[in-house]
């Protein structure tokens, strides 16, 4: 349901929106399986996304990426 579900969606969007404006008209240069469930994606612009699909957070080159999240390094 929509009304029920409204604030956590555009709460959602705004995330993305954020995380994606670093990289935005820039393309995919490489993208890095640094270990199952975290993956490092690299962008023409040096930006880096490190995306940590798992349960648990991690880290990796002294960056901490909160579990089921999302960090952005430039």
């Amino acid at each position: 349901h929509y009304e029920c579900n409204k604030k956590e969606i555009f709460k959602q969007i705004h995330a993305a929106n954020v995380a994606l404006s670093t990289v935005k008209g820039q393309s995919i240069v490489d993208r890095n399986i640094i270990k199952l469930g975290l993956v490092e994606v690299v962008y023409s612009n040096n930006v880096k996304i490190y995306v940590n699909y798992t349960a648990d957070s991690q880290s990796y080159g002294g960056v901490k990426i909160p579990s089921m999240d999302y960090k952005v390094v430039s």
